[in-house]
């Protein structure tokens, strides 16, 4: 089954928020880059210390939950404690959970194959597509600080790893910090001083405990 009404490029990654369940039928929601593959299948990588991983590893069920929303991303990358009750709504039959924002705009996969290499640190999901059901929205013009954003939230999840973990590789650690400051000084130059990027900013950098500058 292909995506209906929803084009996506071979080979490109696209941002998404991905929704798995573990045996406690628990939701989790993961920001995580997809690509679909010239037969229509879609590949999943996520680390293999991540619950996303274990879900899909144990479940083979996943929904692709697709927003531009910023606080989302930043609330399940490194927040999904503090996300509201109704933030996610049970997926048919019980089978999952869709973000309820996105509840017009997901993807639901079935794991066919699935790889765990040793030496790795990402696992390979190849996803048959079950159902589409996505409307088209509103274009919102693109700016520079979801984007940056994005990267930011993908260097805090590793940062976060490794300040939690007995390994603690000191030189990677501080060029993850260089580079998360250095795209916080985009995102400042290009948004106003009331948007929300920068509350989330401020957010982010108090869970990493280190000074915006």
């Amino acid at each position: 089954m292909s995506s209906k009404n929803l084009t996506l490029k071979p080979g490109v990654v696209y941002e998404t928020i991905i929704t798995t369940t573990d045996k406690k039928n628990k939701p989790n929601g993961a920001p995580m880059g997809i690509l679909q593959d010239k037969d229509d299948y879609i590949i999943i990588r996520p680390y293999v210390q991540s619950d996303t991983f274990q879900n899909l590893w144990d479940s083979e069920l996943a929904i692709i939950n697709f927003t531009e929303d910023p606080k989302l991303f930043t609330y399940c990358t490194l927040f999904q404690d503090e996300l509201p009750e109704d933030a996610f709504t049970h997926y048919k039959d019980n089978r999952g959970f869709v973000l309820s924002v996105c509840k017009n705009n997901y993807l639901v996969v079935k794991i066919i194959e699935k790889k765990n290499e040793k030496d790795t640190e990402r696992a390979y999901f190849k996803c048959q597509i079950l159902e589409s059901n996505f409307q088209l929205q509103t274009y919102n013009p693109f700016t520079r600080a979801f984007s940056l954003l994005i990267e930011i939230l993908i260097h805090s999840s590793r940062l976060v790893f490794y300040l939690n973990s007995q390994s603690k590789p000191i030189e990677l650690m501080d060029g993850l910090r260089k580079l998360i400051q250095e795209h916080t000084k985009v995102i400042k130059r290009v948004v106003p001083e009331d948007s929300v990027y920068l509350d989330l900013l401020e957010k982010i950098h108090g869970k990493l405990n280190f000074e915006s500058k």
